[in-house]
């Protein structure tokens, strides 16, 4: 039976990235789904809303890398 709610270290075997990158993300990206009950609180994180957030992150990315290579491409 797979948790819907996941602790740091499940999020990080997940994502397969260091706690770090989880901070950063936190940090860095408004819209990164984890929460904590209070500052210094364990960290959760939301199966669905990871999966969704690393999905469309995956997606923006690759679409970015896709326009710069088109760019780079075209005749000048």
């Amino acid at each position: 039976m797979r948790r819907e709610i996941l602790t740091l270290k499940e999020a990080c075997e997940y994502m397969n990235c260091s706690r770090s990158t989880i901070y950063k993300y936190m940090e860095n990206e408004p819209d990164f789904p984890a929460f904590q009950e209070a500052p210094g609180c364990k960290l959760y994180f939301v199966d669905a809303a990871l999966k969704a957030w690393v999905m469309r992150h995956h997606r923006s990315g690759r679409n970015e890398r896709q326009e710069s290579s088109n760019l780079l491409q075209m005749p000048g």
